[in-house]
């Protein structure tokens, strides 16, 4: 039996998981992040991230946009999210999983007592354009 033959319906999922990550307080460049995803388990691909201007807490901010894959579970991909914010020292991280479940991980130090922000899809900056690959978009 092959190895395609011998995974077939053994239920491993790859996930699309989109990042939207502040570049602010903390000394990683574009590259820097990128690295650190693939360090993390994310297949990133060199012309799938990106730099824009993104909002967070009402002022502007550069922020990493990139479009990954894994194999792991929802909770494994948030584990790892949370080391990331960790690392980053960032507040929270945004990511879209398979184009439709819009979550912010806060990371681990973050207080209780603290109301967290909800995922905002109209904040979200899209790695692609999903008007012309809407297949999977919701």
């Amino acid at each position: 039996m092959s190895k395609i033959e011998n995974c077939i319906g053994s239920g491993v999922k790859i996930t699309q998981v989109e990042f939207n990550i502040g570049l602010n307080g903390h000394m990683y460049t574009e590259n820097g992040v990128a690295v650190l995803l693939r360090q993390a388990g994310f297949k990133l691909y060199d012309d799938a991230y990106f730099v824009d201007n993104g909002k967070y807490l009402g002022n502007d901010e550069p922020t990493f946009v990139g479009l990954t894959s894994i194999i792991a579970s929802v909770k494994e991909i948030k584990d790892k999210v949370k080391d990331l914010c960790d690392i980053l020292q960032q507040d929270c991280i945004a990511i879209l999983i398979d184009n439709y479940e819009g979550k912010l991980i806060y990371n681990k130090r973050h207080l209780k007592q603290v109301p967290k922000l909800k995922f905002d899809s109209d904040l979200f900056i899209d790695a692609y354009n999903k008007n012309k690959f809407n297949k999977n978009f919701k």
